[in-house]
């Protein structure tokens, strides 16, 4: 009923396939033990984001919350910014990028202000903890230049 050759090839595949696992597994192994001999942390070599989080683009400084640009945004100031002025189609629509996180000491002070990564006007990120560390090691807390 099934043919002898048939059956040959389908234990080969199988058998490759097994192979191909077990030696995967191995690299992987491998892999991990030298990750482990070097002390390397498996974001040093991927960019793994912390928990899929993204750093926080717009910033209002009326109401002092951050917005990463997804979703609903978190004040009124930024939702009017997105809105349309139905009343007044010919108004100057509030622009959005009034709010963009500037580059600089101001850059850092809002990151610092927010206890977030931010994303600058040139779309550098910045990150807390690397500011929170230097922060920590000034007299005063103050932020290096």
């Amino acid at each position: 009923m099934f043919n002898n050759t048939a059956t040959t090839s389908i234990d080969q595949i199988v058998q490759a396939a097994s192979n191909a696992r077990k030696s995967r597994e191995a690299l992987v192994t491998f892999l991990k033990g030298l990750a482990v001999e070097h002390g390397i942390k498996p974001k040093e070599i991927f960019e793994i984001g912390q928990g899929g989080t993204m750093p926080t683009r717009y910033y209002d400084p009326i109401s002092g919350k951050g917005w990463t640009g997804n979703g609903s945004a978190p004040s009124d100031g930024l939702k009017a910014a997105r809105a349309f002025d139905k009343e007044n189609p010919n108004a100057m629509p509030k622009r959005l990028d009034q709010y963009l996180i500037p580059d600089g000491e101001q850059g850092k002070l809002i990151c610092l202000k927010l206890k977030k990564d931010v994303r600058t006007a040139s779309k550098v990120i910045i990150k807390f903890a690397d500011l929170s560390v230097e922060a920590s090691n000034q007299p005063n807390g103050q932020i290096p230049a």
